[in-house]
């Protein structure tokens, strides 16, 4: 099974972001953003990053065993 390297709620957040239209709506969507600060802060962001880029290099170790592999 495959790790996730972005974290769910960035890619739907992104998903959605990248719908929008007008500047109205943009702005409603960093609103939004804004009060689901738990989701979203600092901490949490910092975190979610963390886990993909150990995700993202457990994937090229991988992949280097891969083609390190005698054929």
């Amino acid at each position: 099974m495959k790790k996730q390297i972005i974290p769910g709620s960035l890619q739907a957040a992104f998903s959605k972001f990248s719908t929008l239209q007008s500047e109205e709506e943009k702005k409603e969507f960093w609103k939004e953003i804004t009060r689901n600060k738990d989701q979203f802060a600092p901490g949490t962001l910092d975190m979610e990053i963390e886990k993909g880029l150990i995700a993202l290099s457990d994937r090229v170790d991988e992949l280097l065993k891969k083609i390190k592999q005698p054929v």
